[in-house]
Order: structure tokens, then sequence, then C-alpha cells
């Protein structure tokens, strides 16, 4: 599962939630956070993936897709 934000702000506040529910920065494991959010070729949209452990905290206006699109990557004509 993929939650896709509006803007940059609410993917990063994703992020730092789910960052912190997990205990990341953790140097042992060298892990700095959650995800990075990737960005639509075209659009003002942000996805990040949606692992068990972040189901919870995923905000009621993201919107969930099963798998990123063509389009995510390349622009289309």
């Amino acid at each position: 599962m993929i939650a896709v934000f509006d803007n940059i702000e609410s993917a990063m506040s994703f992020d730092a939630a789910v960052s912190e529910l997990l205990g990341l920065p953790n140097a042992e494991s060298k892990t700095d956070r959650y995800g990075e959010p990737i960005k639509h070729k075209t659009k003002d949209l942000w996805a990040l993936p949606i692992e068990p452990c972040a189901e919870a905290l995923v905000p009621e206006d993201a919107v969930l897709i099963e798998l990123l699109t063509e389009d995510w990557f390349t622009e289309l004509s």
C-alpha cells in the first residue's frame, strides 16, 4: 500500500511520525528515517509506502493506492 499526499509538508510530517514511532534515527542500524517521499514527475504529489507498523499513522487526507503508475516516473504526453 502507498499513501499519496498533496504536499511535501504532509508527506514529511507522516515520515517524521513513523520515524519517531520506530525510534529513528538509529545509529546502530544506520537508519536515518522511515522513508524518502517520492515526487510525482509532473504533479505536486508525494508518495510514501505504508508498512504495517505505519498503518495507524496514515492521515485521513492521504489517498491510498496499491502501486505507483508510470506517470510518477515519466512525463506522459
